[in-house]
């Protein structure tokens, strides 16, 4: 019976704070797995906490532009960074949202072109390292991907690639 409430109370925190392939899945199968083993007779001590890998530590550039909040804040304290936050959302209003597949080929084209234009005013380079290119190449690959991608992410690549951040 204590087993059963140990896995009813973790299960219960687990789907409170984490996601569901978050690094907390160990523990709960590691519980699960205790109290298996209780039922079974086994040795609580001898249970070893499956670990899985923590899920930041692998995320690529497919579902943001490696950012979080400090290149976030960083861009919002850009000289340019509000201007850039308004235009790509602007962008997105005008052709369709960063992350959505269903924009197709030429929408990704599209934003690509306008996401250069934007560039050239922001930072002054004109296609500095292929922007266009780079761009475009990232929104195939995040729309083959299903990763999230906003306008701030949009701002936090365009500043990056062009060494503005």
């Amino acid at each position: 019976m204590r087993s059963l409430l140990l896995l009813v109370a973790l299960l219960s925190a687990f789907l409170v704070i984490s996601p569901l392939n978050g690094p907390c899945r160990g523990v709960v199968v590691a519980a699960a797995e205790e109290s298996a083993d209780e039922d079974a007779g086994g040795d609580e001590e001898s249970i070893e906490e499956e670990e899985e890998p923590d899920a930041m530590e692998d995320q690529d550039e497919t579902n943001t532009a490696g950012g979080g909040e400090d290149a976030e804040s960083m861009v919002r304290n850009h000289p340019k960074g509000e201007e850039c936050i308004k235009v790509a959302e602007e962008l997105e209003r005008e052709v369709g949202l960063f992350d959505n597949s269903g924009i197709g080929a030429d929408g990704r084209k599209k934003i690509a072109e306008k996401m250069k234009e934007h560039a050239d005013k922001v930072t002054g380079k004109d296609n500095h390292n292929e922007f266009q290119q780079a761009f475009h190449a990232h929104l195939e690959k995040l729309h083959s991907s299903s990763g999230t991608f906003g306008a701030i992410d949009a701002c936090i690549f365009l500043l990056k690639h062009h060494d503005e951040l």
